[in-house]
């Protein structure tokens, strides 16, 4: 519960920085080259969620990881700090250097220095303590403003 409650929201500054281009496709907020260096691609993923902050934000979601020819569900859930919006997400994502399925859960950071907005939409690239990198591609509604960040939590249900 604690590592809950002191998980800092990714998906905020991904919907503040779609909220910041105005809702229209811009070319970058922050241009970032990939950190993935290899190519082992494990799975893929797509989620839905939801964000509501006033100072103090709460995102929650549901998403599916593609593995191994397996589908597993999963939950992603944070708090943010010094925020304010109501935003809805939807991503898809291509998750890396995932060994076993139990490395996907944990708290995810931010491995770039910022989001790239691209059509619309941000592309960041996020990693757990596992060494599971995933590449995240993620359009929003609404309007979010956030001054930091850290990162979500994903747990398989």
């Amino acid at each position: 519960m604690h590592r809950r409650i002191m998980a800092l929201t990714f998906v905020s500054v991904l919907a503040g920085a779609s909220a910041f281009s105005g809702g229209q496709p811009s070319t970058a907020i922050a241009a970032n080259p990939s950190p993935i260096s290899d190519s082992s691609l494990s799975g893929t993923l797509s989620l839905t969620g939801d964000s509501l902050a006033f100072l103090v934000g709460y995102t929650w979601g549901n998403g599916t990881l593609s593995y191994q020819g397996a589908q597993h569900n999963f939950k992603i859930t944070g708090l943010s700090a010094l925020d304010i919006g109501a935003t809805e997400l939807t991503a898809t994502g291509q998750v890396y250097n995932l060994k076993r399925i139990e490395d996907f859960n944990g708290i995810y950071t931010a491995v770039s220095a910022g989001a790239t907005a691209v059509d619309g939409g941000t592309v960041t690239y996020l990693r757990n303590n596992n060494g599971v990198y995933i590449e995240l591609k993620a359009t929003t509604r609404g309007a979010d403003f956030q001054l930091g960040a850290d990162g979500v939590q994903l747990a398989l249900n």
